[in-house]
Parts: structure tokens; sequence; C-alpha cells
């Protein structure tokens, strides 16, 4: 097993980490208490403050300990053109997981693909657990698909969680027995009743609650149980603190250490912005993160008041330290215009998932840069249902930092670029003011030298005009070139409007969007462009 930090950093906990996960004790009691209540609930909270990890660390182990429930983690993964399954496939096909797929069902609909059917085979695959417990995290990237696809994945999940036995399998049983066709034995007609125990979590960010609204109509009662993740105490974050780096368990990269009680202070004081500012688990995590790989690099056993420092830029500091890490300035730019352009819609500042196949198809980047960047904790791998792996950027807290980032990188190439243009201009002018000087000392020796020399002093004139053409020559070849510049602006304008055209005309308005934007990027004063955005926008919203 390969070696981890005691501190996860930019990661949320996973299951094998319930070991190091302090703090939360109270709150996994509750909400497993009310999750034995409850067959629908909400766990909501800002992002940053660990949903995933309690679930992960938390309350996972506990089902899994206690045995009665079978915990089935489901994650939708944010919507994308490329993408084959909807969210209600991504259900179903955390269900079937590790389930027999041949049952007595088969006798009855072998078709039966939905959520119920195989839940109901899970049911008969573990016939000693009272039920199971759907866990969805990061919920709100349901609303990021289509309408179509949301109301497949609401009228699914009603069922499974409503119904004990849909009316196809009533009617298909009703109509076979008035044939006096004996379909199902009186022991599996018994087990076709008897009715699944199922619970629903829905783990999602508290500004995107409203968001559940939208399937009131198939799940009424879905904002009537709700679970609020309070920010860590000051106790609890204390808790988080200390207890990781003491744990002898585990296949750690740093030996135990400890820490001072007044850099303690110095860490809660700077995570409550001095009590002002609610504890966050991910800011803290990836603080003690960075404190553990400084006490690895300087093999420290007591992290102490002085070793604290420059806190405030931590996470940008973070990024930046990550990128710089990479081998070469290739990799370096490379895992920019993934992270900064790929893993990040700006307009909503919010992460995107993407395919491995749309990594290497749309950014070139090699699968060793992307288990580098795994393994720096900016982006996370989760495996996909359909082969292979998917790829986020690690945390919400961590976009505005990057885009912070990314800021600063294209002024800094802006700016680098003038500066070259620049010195490229005084380079030229420098040599033509050395030809003009050279010309102006010949001709100034000619007219001394004019009874003596009068051919030098010819020779020295035509330097001098043939220097002043020159000078004309590269400011007309400047204007050329700025023309020229222009120009091909215009073109690539008219060209990104084309392809956005294109694109809306087979119904791809994203993409088309995408072009658009990019035009007006060049071009912020057409308004040409900004009317077609506008258009293809309304349509996209129809």
């Amino acid at each position: 097993m390969n070696k981890q930090y005691r501190y996860p950093g930019a990661q949320p906990f996973r299951t094998s980490q319930k070991h190091i996960f302090f703090g939360r004790e109270q709150d996994i009691r509750s909400f497993y208490q009310f999750l034995q209540l409850e067959k629908l609930v909400v766990l909501y909270s800002r992002s940053g403050l660990g949903k995933s990890s309690i679930l992960n660390a938390g309350i996972i182990p506990m089902l899994l300990d206690k045995g009665e429930w079978g915990p089935i983690p489901v994650r939708f993964g944010s919507f994308s053109y490329v993408k084959e399954e909807g969210p209600l496939q991504e259900a179903i096909d955390s269900v079937k997981k590790e389930v027999p797929q041949v049952s007595f069902l088969e006798r009855l609909l072998p078709d039966d693909h939905s959520l119920w059917a195989y839940l109901k085979k899970r049911q008969l695959a573990y016939p000693e657990q009272k039920g199971f417990i759907l866990l969805f995290d990061q919920f709100e990237e349901l609303f990021t698909y289509p309408a179509a696809e949301i109301t497949a994945f609401k009228k699914g999940l009603a069922e499974a969680l409503h119904t004990a036995l849909p009316q196809r399998y009533l009617d298909l049983i009703e109509a076979q027995l008035s044939g006096g066709e004996a379909i199902l034995s009186a022991q599996e007609m018994e087990l076709l009743h008897q009715p699944f125990g199922l619970k629903v979590v829905l783990a999602i960010r508290s500004d995107r609650m409203h968001l559940l609204n939208e399937l009131r109509d198939h799940l009424p009662g879905i904002l009537s149980h709700n679970y609020e993740l309070g920010p860590l105490s000051r106790q609890s974050a204390e808790d988080a603190i200390i207890n990781p780096a003491y744990q002898k368990e585990g296949n750690f990269l740093s030996p135990p250490f400890d820490y001072q009680d007044e850099a303690i202070e110095k860490i809660l004081a700077y995570l409550t912005k001095d009590n002002v500012q609610e504890i966050e688990s991910f800011q803290l995590q990836l603080l003690c993160q960075s404190l553990e790989r400084k006490a690895i690099r300087e093999k420290i056993s007591l992290i102490e008041n002085r070793h604290i420092s420059n806190l405030e830029n931590l996470y940008e500091n973070y990024y930046e330290n990550q990128i710089k890490a990479l081998d070469s300035p290739a990799e370096r730019l490379a895992a920019r215009r993934l992270i900064e352009e790929g893993l990040i819609f700006e307009e909503e500042e919010r992460r995107l998932i993407l395919y491995e196949g749309q990594i290497k198809k749309e950014f070139d980047v090699a699968p060793e840069l992307l288990a580098k960047l795994v393994d720096s904790h900016l982006i996370r791998a989760e495996p996909s249902l359909r082969g292979g792996f998917v790829y986020e950027l690690s945390h919400d807290t961590l976009v505005g930092p990057i885009l912070r980032a990314k800021k600063k990188r294209l002024e800094e190439e802006l700016r680098r670029a003038e500066l070259q243009a620049q010195e490229k201009r005084e380079r030229e002018l420098i040599q033509e003011r050395k030809r003009r000087r050279w010309a102006t000392a010949l001709a100034v020796i000619g007219f001394l030298l004019f009874g003596i020399a009068l051919a030098a002093s010819l020779i020295a004139i035509r330097q001098s005009k043939l220097a002043q053409a020159k000078e004309e020559e590269a400011k007309e070849n400047l204007a050329h070139f700025l023309a020229a510049q222009q120009e091909k602006d215009r073109l690539r304008v008219r060209q990104l409007i084309q392809d956005a055209e294109t694109y809306a005309s087979a119904d791809e308005y994203l993409l088309a969007l995408d072009k658009l934007r990019e035009a007006l990027g060049i071009d912020s004063t057409n308004q040409d462009v900004q009317l077609k955005i506008e258009g293809y926008e309304k349509r996209l919203q129809e």
C-alpha cells in the first residue's frame, strides 16, 4: 500500500482513512440516528465543511461496522456531451456492482433494467441485511443534466423508494396466473412481495438546496428531513489538528509528530480570523498537510510557532507550488491549461469533470502528468463505471485562488509580450540611430574634405539618404505588420462566428457559445457576436 499523508489536504477523506478522521464524532452519531428514523434525508452545508468526508470516513464505516444497512455510494459527475450515462444509469450501475444479474426476476421481466429491479436483485443477494442506503454525494451535479435526464432520475428513484412491487409485475403475474401457468414457486412469490428496505441520503451544497424543488413532483417529502453540517467547533478543530499527528496505525509519509500549544493557538486564530470566522474542514486539512510536508522536509518532530508563516496566501501558494514542482516548463503549461481552462467553468466559478479521453483529445496531457497532478492533490481521479477514470479539481475552495492565479499568469504573459515587443523596437531604433550617426559622420567628413575628396562627400550624402529611406521603410513595415495583425484578428473572429453557426445548426449551443465567447475575447466591441451569444443562450434555456 502506498504511503499517505496524515491530512488529506484538498481531497476529502476516504473510507480507508476513518482512523485519522477526527472532530466529527458527534455529527456522525447524530446523523446516523437521524438516518435510522427517516427514508429520505438531505445532508447540506456550505462547500468546504466536509460533507464528502463525513459520508466516506464517518457514516459509511459506521454502517459497515453495524452491518444492518448496506451503503451504496453514488456520484454522478457533471454533465458532458461526450458522457454516455445519465444520472439514473449511474445510480443503477452503482447498485448492480457485485450483484448476481440472474434471478427469478428474469423469468418475469428479463428486460427490466430499472433501479427498482436492481435493488430487488441486491435484496435477493443479501437477504441478511435490512436494506440499502443510497448515498448521493455532490448531488447538485444532477442539475447540470438536461431536463429529460433529471425527470428519468426522479421517476426511477421515486419508484424504488416508495413502491413495494411495481404494477408491471403485478399485471404480468395476474395475466399469466389467469392462464393457469405457475411462473414462480410459493417461496419466490413471497420473496417478490417482500419489500426491500431503502433509504436515501442526498448531500448537497447549501446554495444549491433550492434546486431540490425540481424533484418535489415525484419526491414530495424531499425537503422534509434535512441535516445541516455546521463548521467545526474550536475543540473539534483542535482534535482534527492534533490527533492524526499522533497516530501510529497506518502507512504514513511522516513519523508521528506533535504541536506546540502556541502553534495550535496560531493555527486556530488564522482559521477563525481571530474568532470571527467559522472553521472549514477543507481549510484546516490543507493547512495541516502543508505543515506535515514541512515536518517531512525539515525532519521536525514538534511544530512550533516559528514554523507557521505565510498563511494568508495558503491556497494560491498551494496551487502555484504544486505547479512549480512539475519537471518542465512544458508540463507546467499543460497542467495550467488543463486545470484553469478545462476543469473550471469560469463564468459560473464551478468545477467541471473531464474523462480521460476528453483530456487526451482536448489538452494532450500525458497519463504521467495526470498521475503527478493527482499525487499533488490538485485534482482527483474517480473510477468511471464505464471504465477508466474521470478527473476534477479537488475542491470548490480552490476555484477562486486558481482563477486569480490564472489572471496573474495572463497579465504576466501580456506584460512579457509587450516588453519583448518594446525591446525589439528599441533594438531596431538603436541600430537605426547608429546607422544615422555613421551617415552623419561621413557627411561631416566629406564636407571638411570637400576640396580634397568630393567623391567621399557624395558617398556620405548617399549613405545618409539610404539611412533615412530605411527608417521610413521600417516605419512602413511596422504599419503593415499592425494592419496584418488586425486583419488576422478579423478573419479569426469571422471563422469563430462561422464555427459557432455550424455548431448551432447541429443544436450544439454550448460549443457554439464557447466559439462566440472566444471571438468576443478578440473583438470585445463586436455587437454581432454579442447578439448571437444572447440568442444562443436563449435557445439553450428553451
